[in-house]
């Protein structure tokens, strides 16, 4: 009745190979760096296989040397941009699309532009003959509906989803709920989602703290997102 369903800094691989076991197909978009802060890492150290998907040349380059799993270096989108372009901003580790959504640098933080290829989800799913997806992460800085838009979750019905939301708004919530996903946890800035029908149970406490973070504490996300854009000196 008062297990946590939201926790700040938890070993989320641990919790990830304890609800899914020691064998699955992931796809890790956004993988960034080949093991630090990486989703899919211990995954496949534990004999899963995966696809790892990274725009940007240096870190998909460690990525090929460093890991196992399929790199492809291209970012995600719609069906609308399948074959385009688009500039990348990156920091030290942080890259988007769309740096006002997420990122409060100024542009003088900026480390290095890239121009990156676009695809969808579903496209790289087929190019690789995916046929099972057990675990999703979606980590790309604000362009998570983008992304999502190029993917047909609701075919590939994955046992777990964890997207990188920052919670300035609730459209990848009212997204992924609408698909028939249920939120269940948070762990840091992710957020899980399991299919409507998984038996992932959370308790009274859970609910609450879930409710909490998404609505009670939005207001204050707002006016910390403000401070740090508008009050930097």
């Amino acid at each position: 009745m008062l297990s946590p369903a939201v926790f700040k800094r938890v070993d989320e691989s641990r919790m990830i190979l304890d609800y899914l076991g020691n064998a699955g197909f992931f796809l890790d978009i956004g993988a960034n760096d080949p093991r630090l802060g990486s989703q899919s890492y211990a995954l496949e150290q534990a004999g899963w296989s995966g696809i790892c998907v990274e725009p940007q040349p240096r870190y998909a380059e460690r990525l090929r040397k460093e890991r196992k799993a399929t790199v492809v270096q291209r970012a995600c989108g719609g069906t609308d941009t399948i074959g385009k372009r688009l500039t990348l901003y990156a920091l030290d580790i942080n890259a988007a699309l769309f740096p006002a959504r997420v990122l409060y640098s100024n542009t003088s933080d900026i480390k290095e532009t890239v121009e990156v290829e676009l695809d969808t989800v579903d496209n790289i799913l087929a190019e690789h003959s995916v046929t099972v997806l057990d675990f999703v992460s979606i980590d790309v800085e604000g362009y998570e509906m983008e992304v999502l838009s190029g993917f047909h979750l609701q075919k590939w019905q994955p046992k777990l989803v964890f997207i990188e939301d920052h919670l300035y708004n609730h459209v990848v919530h009212r997204h992924m709920t609408g698909l028939g996903f249920k939120l269940v946890r948070r762990t840091e800035l992710n957020m899980w989602y399991v299919p409507d029908e998984a038996a992932y149970p959370v308790s009274i406490y859970g609910h609450w703290q879930l409710f909490r973070k998404l609505y009670l504490g939005h207001p204050f996300r707002l006016a910390r997102r403000f401070a740090k854009r508008h009050l930097r000196k």
